[in-house]
């Protein structure tokens, strides 16, 4: 037990003299100076005498642990820049959607802009060259396309009455003059 007392009044002494280094401890103006000076003392000549006594093992210990902590501190650092550098890279083919957007919908606007008012001049400038010939131009054209429908209606209409065998004319001729003479004879009979 008292082995236990000696490692714990070790570590508080330790904790003490981190605290408090020697320098610091001596320029104070505490009272207490001179106790933290007088302790810091002993856990120096405390520590002389452990590290001492088992030095050899304690260095390999501390040693494999240094190659130990250095590798897995490697490790972690290793990892740590690979994730930020997997990051960099898939942040700079990631899409940011509103200002590609932006972008896109400006170019397309002025694109748009550019052959809106391309085609405004071009049929300005036909309506300017054509404004005197528009009215003649156009008569004709509506004058040609009725006399072709006129044609053609007239030409529809005409093979509606038009008959096709010869004999069925003739045969019509005579009813048509026996029907005429049987008038006529009727009327000359009442005069």
């Amino acid at each position: 037990m008292r082995v236990n007392v000696s490692l714990l009044s070790l570590a508080l002494s330790m904790t003490v003299v981190t605290a408090a280094p020697l320098s610091f401890a001596s320029q104070l103006s505490d009272p207490n100076a001179k106790k933290v000076e007088k302790a810091a003392s002993v856990v120096n000549a405390r520590e002389a005498l452990f590290f001492g006594r088992d030095n050899a093992s304690l260095e390999s210990r501390q040693t494999s642990n240094v190659v130990g902590q250095l590798t897995a501190e490697i490790q972690s650092e290793i990892s740590a820049e690979e994730a930020k550098l997997k990051n960099d890279i898939t942040s700079l083919f990631r899409r940011q959607t509103s200002n590609i957007d932006e972008q896109l919908a400006e170019e397309i606007q002025s694109e748009i802009s550019a052959e809106e008012a391309k085609l405004k001049n071009d049929i300005t400038s036909l309506f300017r060259r054509q404004t005197s010939n528009v009215v003649g131009q156009l008569t004709a054209e509506i004058q040609s396309e009725i006399s072709a429908e006129e044609a053609k209606l007239k030409n529809d209409i005409t093979s509606l009455f038009r008959r096709q065998t010869s004999n069925i004319d003739e045969q019509l001729v005579e009813t048509i003059k026996a029907a005429i003479s049987a008038e006529e004879a009727k009327i000359e009979a009442l005069f």
